[in-house]
């Protein structure tokens, strides 16, 4: 079967998760100054000082590199709706599959307990960036909730598509 694309939309990490990675980085960093460059040990058991620049290679170079690769990319192609969280994550649905389609407000912290793939007894969500969502319920019965910068036009083309999937 084709499954020409007909909706994308890419997320990236939201700014607060790079303010956290910066104040990560700075203190690996500090790290390697005080105890490489000032000579004073960090800490009551300190590193070897290859240690620590292990350390801070893996948290204050790769984590941020690892940040910036990161993408949550949504896309309904003609026959599939895919959610991928680049690159660790993939979860396909198939549209005949789809019993239910709303346009949800999510409040992340309130409804899930945060952003990411959550859990909250009723529906899986996946949370990422914004308060708009569409929430799904297949014909297993099980919710799925996926939240959208752009819900209005995400549900249109995923209603339109189903459709034309089901005639």
């Amino acid at each position: 079967m084709s499954n020409d694309i007909r909706y994308e939309e890419t997320h990236t990490l939201p700014r607060w998760t790079w303010i956290i990675c910066v104040v990560f980085v700075m203190f690996f960093w500090g790290m390697v100054y005080v105890q490489l460059g000032l000579g004073k040990p960090v800490g009551s058991k300190p590193m070897s000082n290859a240690g620590v620049v292990v350390f801070a290679c893996i948290f204050g170079l790769l984590l941020p590199l690892l940040l910036a690769l990161i993408r949550i990319r949504i896309q309904v192609g003609s026959d599939t709706l895919t959610i991928r969280i680049i690159p660790f994550y993939r979860k396909t649905f198939e549209l005949k599959r789809i019993q239910l389609l709303t346009i949800e407000e999510v409040n992340p912290l309130q409804q899930f307990g945060g952003w990411g793939i959550r859990l909250n007894g009723e529906a899986v969500g996946y949370i990422f960036n914004g308060t708009g969502a569409i929430k799904l319920k297949l014909i297993d019965g099980s919710t799925y909730v996926i939240s959208s910068n752009n819900p209005v036009d995400f549900h249109r083309v995923l209603k339109d598509t189903i459709e034309i999937t089901k005639s």
